[in-house]
């Protein structure tokens, strides 16, 4: 239809048989005046080159088994649009700017093109927003696994991604053990901090350490148990707890500080972390149990001959023979 042409009448191509193209002229304006493509049996191509304004009356594609592909000149206004693939902002009389609704985008592939035609967004593609501009890439972490997606699904927490414009859940990998994913849509995953354990993939979060045990450093898939002369108090901890000295403990895995128990009479823990007292030396003595960090000298003119011992006794001096 040449530029002049602002008007196509009533079912000027009704019942048309593979109709195979159909342009518009570049005129300011058109009207399409009441079922003008009613009862066609297939349209390859409907092409508006439109300036300004189209109109459409009603029934315009009542009875249509099939048109491929429609086109329009971009921010041309539209009243009363047929295609279901396209929204414009505008109602009645009016009408308003146009685009293609969310899940299509302008499939032509001349991107610097003034025209746009609407199609499904291909998978690994979406488009959020009527507009005409094409179909985005999915981001890193996403993906769309089908045609005409309004927007990506994110791969899920425990699991990161970083490939752009996937099309399927199997990029989304899973975080190896020693690491998490608190988030969907992760890129990368975490380490496991110190105090925690993450001993399978695909962690959505990490598990801290059960009281009594402990992890010093980050990436640990299992906690280590607290060593004899320690304890952990709390969930979570990086490192146990010291006995102080002057205390022992002989076990593995305490929970509290209640486990640190006073040396007994005749010994002493000189340092903290102490997984048995040590017995004191010769000439010195605890005399009851306690919180021992040395032991006490005998005093001059007595003795303690034995280790470990509790009191000192007196030194017998021994008369010389006759």
């Amino acid at each position: 239809l040449g530029d002049s042409v602002e008007d196509v009448e009533y079912h000027a191509f009704a019942d048309c048989t593979n109709l195979k193209y159909v342009t518009t002229g570049a005129s300011k304006r058109l009207f399409l005046r009441f079922a003008v493509f009613s009862n066609c049996n297939s349209i390859t191509s409907v092409t508006f080159g439109t300036l300004n304004s189209i109109w459409f009356g009603s029934g315009e594609l009542a009875n249509l088994k099939k048109m491929e592909n429609v086109t329009f000149r971009k921010n041309v206004n539209v009243s009363f649009i047929p295609f279901k693939e396209y929204q414009c902002i505008g109602h009645g009389w009016q009408g308003g700017p146009c685009g293609c609704i969310q899940g299509y985008g302008n499939g032509l592939s001349d991107t610097e093109s003034p025209f746009y035609s609407c199609k499904p967004c291909p998978l690994g593609q979406y488009q959020a927003a009527v507009s005409t501009n094409p179909c985005t890439r999915c981001r890193e972490a996403s993906y769309a696994a089908s045609k005409g997606k309004a927007s990506c699904t994110l791969c899920r927490a425990g699991s990161y991604s970083q490939v752009n414009g996937s099309t399927s859940a199997d990029d989304c990998k899973l975080c190896n053990i020693g690491e998490y994913s608190a988030s969907p849509g992760s890129t990368e995953c975490k380490a496991c901090p110190p105090g925690s354990k993450c001993g399978m993939k695909g962690m959505r979060d990490y598990e801290d350490c059960p009281m009594g045990t402990y992890s010093p450093e980050a990436n640990q898939t299992a906690c280590i148990v607290c060593p004899p002369g320690r304890y952990a108090d709390r969930r979570g901890a990086a490192a146990c707890s010291p006995c102080e000295p002057g205390k022992y403990n002989a076990n593995n895995g305490s929970v509290s500080s209640s486990a640190c128990i006073m040396c007994k009479a005749g010994s002493y823990a000189p340092q903290e972390g102490s997984q048995e007292c040590q017995l004191c030396g010769k000439d010195t003595y605890t005399a009851v149990d306690g919180v021992h960090t040395k032991c006490t000298e005998c005093v001059s003119g007595k003795t303690a001959t034995r280790t470990g011992s509790t009191d000192c006794t007196e030194i017998k001096e021994e008369c010389p023979p006759g």
